[in-house]
């Protein structure tokens, strides 16, 4: 049984309590670089574009500055794309933090165990409900982001036996 069937036994066969996504975690769009602050100097920090999701290519640096600060991508954070094919998503795993570009979300767990959500966020549960009317959505929005609903199982225990299953997945990517 693959991680995604074990969330999806769980959300549809234990209790669950239902939040918006907004309420669990942390939403940063990226920030508008210019192609002056661009550069290819690899000792400057990695500008995460939303090619990255797909590609995990890191092709562009920018100087640190603390203006981008809120822009900061860290270990562990997931990266959902903003436009086009929106709600793919990869979780960012270099050690080097990075600078969002505009048109990826950085989403940050802050009250869910972050590889449950980055599981369950990767479900075809999660892409439907970013799909309206039978296509796909060229574009979402934050707010609309925030109030998608996601099912926690009441019982944290069967979040924490998954934790070996989130660990070895992470160690092969």
């Amino acid at each position: 049984q693959t991680i995604k069937d074990k969330i999806k036994h769980i959300t549809e066969n234990e209790e669950c309590e239902i939040k918006k996504l907004g309420d669990i975690c942390e939403i940063q769009d990226g920030y508008k670089f210019k192609k002056n602050d661009l550069n290819d100097n690899k000792n400057n920090i990695p500008l995460i574009r939303a090619t990255y999701i797909v590609n995990k290519n890191l092709t562009t640096y920018v100087i640190e500055d603390e203006k981008y600060k809120k822009y900061k991508i860290e270990y562990g954070d997931i990266l959902m794309s903003q436009v086009g094919n929106v709600g793919i998503i990869c979780k960012y795993l270099e050690e080097q933090y990075g600078y969002n570009k505009m048109n990826a979300f950085r989403i940050r767990a802050t009250n869910i165990n972050k590889n449950y959500l980055y599981f369950y966020l990767k479900q075809d549960m999660f892409k439907n409900k970013i799909i309206t009317m039978g296509s796909i959505v060229n574009f979402i929005s934050i707010p609309d982001l925030k109030e998608i609903l996601i099912p926690i199982p009441k019982n944290k225990q069967l979040i924490n036996d998954m934790q070996p299953l989130f660990d070895k997945v992470e160690e092969l990517q």
